[in-house]
């Protein structure tokens, strides 16, 4: 009886490990034409229940030939986590913000379109750990932001 519990131990601890290798970024979503957008790791903007803000740096390959153009993308989504695995997937995701460093506004804006259409409906997986990761970074700058470094002030007496 607990060598069975022992293998069903190690099976989900293998099956886990090549989950959330899988699950590395950046991410891709192909679209039928062949188009590739790559996401990559979103940075916690806000995090609170189950709702994200964040931002992603992102490169887009209209065809297999063509130079990526590389941007980033402000988004909202949903997070269902799973506790036990570690696992989490981003949902329910709205594209609030599209930026392009070098492009001109035409192409911009069908980045754009091509973009939201892509993510929006899409989920990403990735794991709890990772958002724990970014979410203390984000703390410590929120800290060290509030902090006071006024001179003080010196009395003197006689």
């Amino acid at each position: 009886m607990n060598s069975i519990r022992t293998l069903i131990f190690c099976l989900l601890a293998a099956t886990s490990g090549v989950t959330a290798q899988e699950l590395g970024w950046p991410q891709e979503l192909t679209s039928e034409s062949g188009a590739v957008l790559q996401i990559y790791q979103p940075q916690v903007e806000a995090f609170s229940d189950n709702l994200l803000e964040s931002r992603s740096a992102i490169s887009i390959k209209i065809d297999a030939a063509a130079t990526p153009v590389f941007g980033a993308i402000w988004m909202k989504a949903r997070i269902d986590t799973d506790r036990d695995t570690r696992m989490a997937v981003i949902r329910d995701i709205e594209v609030s913000d599209v930026r392009f460093a070098d492009a001109t506004d035409e192409v911009k804006e069908s980045l754009a379109t091509f973009i939201e259409d892509r993510v929006t409906g899409a989920s990403l997986g990735t794991t709890v750990d990772e958002l724990l990761a970014d979410l203390d970074v984000g703390e410590v700058a929120v800290i060290e932001a509030e902090l006071k470094h006024d001179a003080p002030i010196i009395m003197l007496s006689r």
